[in-house]
C-alpha cells in the first residue's frame, strides 16, 4: 500500500513469500500502489505461475476501494528500509490486520513486537518469512494483537485524540 520500489522492501517481500516457511502455502498477496519497481516485481510474480501464491496489482486505491481491500487482508506488510510514522501501518491497524513492519522510523511507536504487531529488522527475509507464518498459524495470537493494536490506534492515534492534543496546544499558546 505506497510505493512499489527497491527501498520499500517489495523485494524482500517477495524473497519471504518464496521462502521455504511459505513457500507451499497458497496466498494471495494484493500490492496496492505503483512506482518504478512495478515492472520487476510484476516480471517476478509473472515467472512464477507454477506457485501456489497469486499475485494482484490494483495499482493506487482511495477512500473506501482502499478500506474494502484491508477488510478482506489477514496480513499487512511493510518491510521498509526507512519511514517516518507510516499512516499505511495505522490503516492496517486501525482495520483490524496485524502488521509486520521493519523497525524503522517511528514504527516501534505503533507495533510493540508480539503485542501489536511484529516488528523485523531490515532485509530480514526469514523474520519477516516467519512473521507472515506465525500470525496465519496462530489465530489467538494474531486476534489478542488485533485487540491491542486497535486500542492504541483508538486511544492515540485517532481523530478525536488529534483534536483534543491539537486543542491542548491552542489552550497553552
Amino acid at each position: 500500500m505506497g510505493w512499489i520500489q527497491e527501498d520499500k522492501g517489495v523485494f524482500d517481500l517477495f524473497q519471504a513469500l518464496e521462502s521455504e516457511f511459505l513457500v507451499e502455502r497458497k496466498l494471495k498477496i494484493v500490492f496496492m500502489g505503483d512506482g518504478p519497481g512495478r515492472n520487476n516485481l510484476f516480471q517476478l510474480t509473472s515467472q512464477l505461475l507454477h506457485r501456489n501464491h497469486q499475485y494482484e496489482y490494483t495499482g493506487w486505491l482511495y477512500g473506501q476501494e482502499k478500506t474494502n481491500y484491508l477488510n478482506q487482508a489477514d496480513v499487512f506488510v511493510l518491510p521498509s528500509y526507512a519511514e517516518g510514522m507510516p499512516n499505511s501501518v495505522m490503516e492496517a491497524m486501525a482495520c483490524g490486520i496485524v502488521s509486520i513492519a521493519t523497525n524503522v522510523g517511528a514504527v516501534s511507536e505503533l507495533i510493540r513486537n508480539n503485542e501489536t504487531g511484529i516488528l523485523v529488522e531490515v532485509n530480514d527475509v526469514k523474520a519477516i518469512a516467519r512473521g507472515i507464518a506465525y500470525v496465519l498459524d496462530n489465530p489467538e495470537k494474531r486476534n489478542l494483537m488485533i485487540q491491542n493494536a486497535r486500542d492504541l490506534i483508538i486511544g492515540s492515534h485517532s481523530i478525536s485524540n488529534a483534536v483534543n492534543k491539537f486543542s491542548e496546544i491552542i489552550i497553552k499558546a
